[in-house]
């Protein structure tokens, strides 16, 4: 069910319909829904805006509370749907005050992404301080490592490409924790462009390496793909 970790996106999306179609027939309303609001989470991080933004509907289609909504709220503020995000969360902590994962996980990474589309990185770091006490935990479905994947990125939008790898590297120094999750492998794409920003041209070679080695039997259209192939072809 997890093909898409190593760039098998159509063939995660088929496995995951599968369990998505017998959890509906078995009467599992809010499970289909929170596996298909994961999937939304990661096809809007492989560059599939259109396909997330239509499966983080249907999730909320299929379930329209409980954790579905913060999960729902993650994938669309992922791709810049910044005012339907909030109003998921606003109605989250509505009904879930005292809910950690809303507190400590979905509501930062949200409200931490929503300042990256701001131009807002230093609001975004700021935004995730609740969340590092889970941050290398399982924190369900579609989530593990997103604290750290979010900080990283606020981190390059700061053009610090040193803070940046670090916690791209204390992601991929925890394979236990999610390598089958939609981050990990990504992982070895994002500290690559950490270390462009830092001038360190052999590294990121090397990075970009290790990304097209775990994705070496990807889908050839995956938006990601084609941009680290093509940034990996202007290092030569």
């Amino acid at each position: 069910m997890f093909q898409d970790a190593q760039g098998k996106i159509k063939a995660g999306r088929e496995a995951r319909q599968r369990v998505i179609s017998a959890a509906n027939r078995y009467g599992m309303p809010e499970f289909a829904s929170i596996m298909k609001a994961a999937q939304a989470i990661r096809d809007g991080g492989h560059g599939f805006s259109d396909k997330a933004r239509e499966e983080a509907n249907e999730a909320l289609r299929l379930f329209p509370k409980g954790n579905v909504r913060g999960v729902a709220a993650l994938a669309l503020a992922q791709i810049g749907d910044a005012a339907k995000a909030k109003k998921l969360m606003d109605e989250g902590a509505r009904d879930f005050p005292d809910d950690t994962l809303r507190q400590s996980v979905y509501g930062p990474g949200v409200v931490g992404l929503m300042d990256l589309a701001q131009n807002k990185p230093a609001d975004a770091i700021a935004a995730l301080e609740p969340s590092r006490k889970y941050e290398l935990s399982g924190q369900g479905p579609g989530l593990n490592f997103w604290p750290l994947h979010i900080r990283s990125l606020a981190y390059m939008q700061l053009h610090d490409g040193v803070k940046a790898a670090v916690e791209f590297q204390k992601i991929l120094d925890h394979r236990a924790g999610g390598s089958a999750g939609p981050v990990y492998n990504r992982s070895h794409l994002s500290i690559a462009r950490a270390f462009l920003l830092r001038g360190e041209s052999a590294k990121a070679r090397t990075a970009y390496q290790d990304f097209f080695a775990a994705w070496k039997d990807a889908d050839p259209d995956i938006p990601i793909l084609i941009a680290a192939k093509s940034e990996y072809a202007k290092l030569h």
